[in-house]
């Protein structure tokens, strides 16, 4: 029984450890098939069996998995670790680290993972930390700025409970910049910031804060890069708090919540300027009001950030937006027409609006001077009142335009935008009548809260236009080209006489004024520099201005009601007496400076021009040295700078070619009057009778020491030239006797023809004779050379203009000279008709003079010869003329062809009356003659009237 017994033990203890056996196998089986469904490749074996090293690759391994897919394994993760002996926590953060550097995993998707071991991974905030920093943080991109963020807030917590748990936090290596912060509070900042720029694409956050301190060496730029219209306030709110963070100090490195305002318009700034530089050579009216209207829409939008910058920012700013109005194509040119009034005040509209948002100062009473105060405020009602006298055309538009790009010109900064006096000078500078400068300038004076300041004071415009002068008057001494026009401008600004403010224009007018003749008198400075002073005071009085370049003439205006300081008759009227000691001053400068050419040691004072005696017996004493023909050219031009200071007022120059019309005014209804012939034609004698009221000339005894020097040198020509010039002067350039005298020194002459030119330009009738019977006597006995003055085109002009031809024609005392005269106007027609055929033949240019001769001088030589009873030879030369053939009968033809000619001559001249032209008066410059061919043709018309009323009338 014992046996059985024991049989039975060992069996049921075989069978027992079998069955053990067997479901031990059956568990471990379980085991590796559960394994094999979650982890398909491992080795089981070696997993079942407790290799912690091999069971901790595979269980990281398979946590590792999720980086490259959203798989939810953390529960099993923990399981098997929890089975096979690994931490938990371990597998917790693996996890978590691994999911964070995913990119299929979201933030709500790990959170919702670990929501359930969310305890865990709070204690092991430590672990948590050391993950993040080793692990996870190096693997984000900066531009994933929503993990980023989720990190920073992980961060805060774990920090938050050490803080908690009075645990040690972690220390990190010292940085430089230290934040006042503790480090639960640095995530907090960093997370919630991140947050609120998760839209920005291109912000890189990595390069904005680290773990442990903003990114300084990245941090402006990375900002600055990223800033546009739909990020800079929200980059701003970010610099602000994270700046925030640091003392001022340690921040000092980085950009502000202003900073980022001001990068933001200045690059709006940039923008617009490159567009309106790209497109500056083209703007016109219509394209500049789109330009302003841009730029006045791209400052609203910046306007809200403009005004959180600091004072000088604003103004810098401003003033850049003040330039970017003005078009730089308009500084090289300002417009003129009157659309372009439009752009300028909706440009001065614009300007007044950005000098409003520049920040008032303050303004100091105890500190105030004439021009220093500032104010923005009284530039506003400045440019105020500068558009309304714009608008009211006070101002014309060109002046408006260039005021404006002078204001431009000056630069911009604080104190120019809110000082007046430049915006005055500019309008001073371009011309701007005084009355508008005073309006403007108080119109800003009287806003002004300064209880010392008085709005009236016309000391400060005196101080401004001063100050104005004396810049122009500085750079013209280092050669400006630009501060002629700019002085110019000033004095014509001052030119025009106001009653309301009579006695401040008065005193300005004198400090100007007597800056200039300060200027004048400065003997270190060039001769040229001081003729040219001396020309604008003598164009201010309005004196003597033809003897002044048409430059200055053109664009400086004389000052109306003027009293020059010291004088007692106002210099805008007119005297006969001796000219004022600007002009003796001005005359003598410029003598100086032509006679020093020739005659270096010469010199002419002011003293030696105060009298008519002392002006001659200097002069003559000059002429004693000229011995060449450049020399007397050079006292010619002395002579006429001269004849301003001892001519009489009706001895100004008058420019017969200018009022024909005026002078031949015959056209309506011009056969009015025929039955008596003009005056002038009527009575040749009274106007020889005319020419002898006419006064000497003041410096004639000057003049004949020119003729005679000419004389000795042989140049004739030069004393033709000469004499033709004082022709249209009103006075005898020689006495009579003077005229006697010249005649017999030319007596000498080869040419005689020469010698009776220069008669027949002297209105004096006995040495005419004279030198008429001369000429004849000398053609009688062959010694006149003849043919030299066969194609002459001076003699006939001057033979008709003096009335020669009346005493020569059909007298038998001078039938040689007459003749002569016919066969020259012979000549001339053939000379005509040739280069009339050339010009028909080879479309070649007709001879200027050929065509003066056709239009005018042989229409006049035909009427004298009517007028003095030669119908047949002046009928005779018209059918020559006109090529009537011999088979008609010459007497039968000759009366009415002459009419015809002188009616086609009288139709042909009416009609180039009506519509202004001429088709001879372009020639005359070509000869030395000019101005006695001009007055030839102002009687040309009545000659020719004349003439018709003279010949017999038709029988029926």
């Amino acid at each position: 029984s014992d046996d059985l017994d024991q049989i039975d033990m060992a069996h049921a203890t075989y069978w027992g450890e079998w069955k053990s056996k067997l479901e031990e196998e059956k568990r471990m089986a379980d085991q590796a098939r559960m394994l094999k469904n979650v982890l398909p490749d491992i080795d089981t074996s070696r997993f079942l069996s407790g290799d912690a090293n091999y069971i901790k690759k595979v269980v990281f391994s398979f946590v590792d998995s999720v980086k490259l897919e959203r798989k939810h394994i953390l529960k099993e993760a923990v399981k098997i670790a929890e089975n096979y002996g690994l931490q938990r926590t371990e597998v917790l953060l693996r996890f978590l680290g691994c999911a964070l550097v995913s990119e299929y995993w979201d933030n709500d998707d790990i959170l919702n993972e670990i929501a359930e071991f969310r305890d865990d991974i709070v204690k092991s905030a430590k672990g948590v930390i050391d993950m993040i920093y080793s692990d996870v943080y190096p693997e984000i991109d900066g531009y994933n700025k929503q993990r980023l963020s989720y990190i920073f807030g992980i961060l805060s917590a774990c920090h938050s409970y050490l803080k908690r748990t009075s645990k040690i936090e972690l220390t990190y290596q010292e940085h430089v910049h230290t934040h006042k912060l503790e480090l639960f509070q640095y995530y907090k900042v960093l997370e919630e910031e991140c947050k609120k720029v998760c839209f920005i694409d291109g912000l890189n956050y990595k390069n904005i804060a680290g773990l442990d301190n903003l990114n300084f060496d990245h941090f402006n730029e990375e900002v600055c890069k990223n800033i546009h219209a739909s990020t800079v306030s929200a980059l701003a709110d970010m610099v602000q708090a994270l700046v925030s963070m640091y003392v001022d100090l340690q921040a000092n490195g980085l950009v502000s919540r202003q900073g980022v305002y001001k990068h933001y318009v200045l690059g709006m700034l940039a923008s617009l300027e490159g567009r309106n530089e790209a497109r500056s050579n083209s703007t016109d009216c219509e394209k500049l009001l789109a330009v302003l209207c841009e730029i006045e829409l791209n400052y609203d939008s910046c306007k809200e950030y403009i005004q959180t910058l600091p004072a000088t920012d604003i103004s810098y700013i401003i003033g850049r937006y003040y330039t970017l109005c003005f078009p730089c194509n308009l500084a090289r040119s300002q417009p003129q027409e009157p659309s372009w009034k439009e752009p300028l005040c909706m440009l001065i509209t614009l300007w007044i609006k950005l000098v409003d948002d520049i920040p008032r100062q303050p303004t100091d009473a105890s500190s105030y001077e004439r021009t220093g105060y500032l104010d923005s405020n009284r530039l506003t009602h400045c440019m105020s009142a500068f558009r309304q006298l714009l608008i009211n055309n006070e101002i014309t538009v060109h002046q408006g335009w260039d005021a404006i790009s002078m204001f431009v010109q000056v630069g911009f900064n604080s104190e120019i935008i809110m000082d007046t006096s430049h915006f005055c000078r500019a309008m001073i500078l371009s011309g701007c009548g005084f009355k508008t400068v005073v309006e403007v300038y108080h119109g800003g004076q009287e806003n002004l809260e300064s209880v010392n300041a008085d709005s009236r004071n016309p000391l400060d415009l005196l101080e401004l236009y001063g100050a104005s002068t004396d810049g122009c008057l500085s750079d013209l001494i280092e050669g400006s080209c630009e501060s002629q026009a700019l002085l110019h401008k000033l004095l014509s600004s001052l030119s025009q006489s106001v009653g309301e403010h009579a006695d401040s224009l008065e005193m300005i007018r004198s400090g100007v004024w007597g800056k200039l003749i300060a200027f004048s008198e400065n003997m270190q400075l060039g001769s040229q520099l001081r003729v040219y002073a001396l020309q604008l005071m003598q164009c201010i009085t309005g004196r003597n201005l033809k003897s002044l370049p048409n430059e200055i003439v053109s664009q400086v205006e004389p000052w109306e009601s003027w009293y020059e300081p010291g004088a007692s008759d106002s210099l805008a009227d007119e005297g006969s007496t001796p000219s004022c000691s600007i002009t003796a001053s001005l005359v003598a400068l410029r003598s100086n400076q032509m006679v020093t050419a020739v005659l270096p040691d010469a010199s002419i004072t002011p003293e030696n021009l105060s009298s008519l005696d002392s002006a001659v017996s200097c002069f003559l004493h000059l002429s004693e040295r000229a011995s060449s023909v450049e020399s007397v050219a050079v006292l010619e031009a002395v002579l006429e700078e001269w004849e301003q200071l001892f001519s009489s007022p009706k001895e100004e120059y008058v420019q017969p070619q200018d009022s024909p019309k005026e002078a031949s005014d015959w056209s309506d209804g011009w056969d009015d009057g025929w039955e008596a012939l003009p005056e002038e034609l009527e009575n040749p004698a009274q106007k020889q009778d005319g020419a002898s009221t006419l006064s000497v000339h003041p410096l004639h005894s000057c003049w004949m020491e020119i003729i005679r020097k000419l004389a000795g040198l042989g140049e004739l020509q030069k004393i033709i030239e000469l004499l033709d010039r004082a022709s249209s002067k009103h006075s005898r350039l020689l006495e009579d006797e003077e005229a006697h005298r010249l005649l017999e020194l030319l007596s000498a002459a080869p040419n005689c023809f020469m010698a009776l030119k220069i008669m027949l330009l002297l209105p004096y009738e006995a040495p005419q004779l004279q030198c008429l019977q001369t000429v004849e006597a000398k053609i009688r006995e062959g010694t006149a050379s003849t043919s030299s003055t066969a194609d002459d085109h001076e003699l006939l002009p001057l033979v008709l203009s003096s009335g020669a031809l009346q005493k020569i024609a059909g007298e038998e005392g001078y039938s040689k000279l007459f003749s002569h005269t016919c066969h020259l106007v012979g000549q001339l027609a053939r000379s005509f008709q040739s280069d009339l055929c050339a010009h028909w033949e080879a479309e070649s240019k007709m001879n200027q003079k050929s065509l003066l001769f056709a239009k005018v001088l042989l229409p006049c030589f035909i009427s004298e010869l009517v007028l003095k009873g030669q119908y047949l030879l002046a009928g005779f030369i018209v059918s020559r003329w006109m090529h009537t053939p011999a088979s008609l009968g010459l007497v039968d033809v000759v009366e009415p062809g002459l009419r015809r000619y002188l009616e086609g001559q009288v139709a042909q001249a009416q009609a180039q009356q009506q519509v202004g032209e001429s088709d001879a008066s372009f020639a005359e410059d070509e000869l030395s003659i000019s101005r006695t061919m001009s007055s030839l043709r102002l009687k040309f018309v009545s000659l020719l009237q004349a003439a018709l009323v003279a010949l017999p009338s038709q029988e029926p």
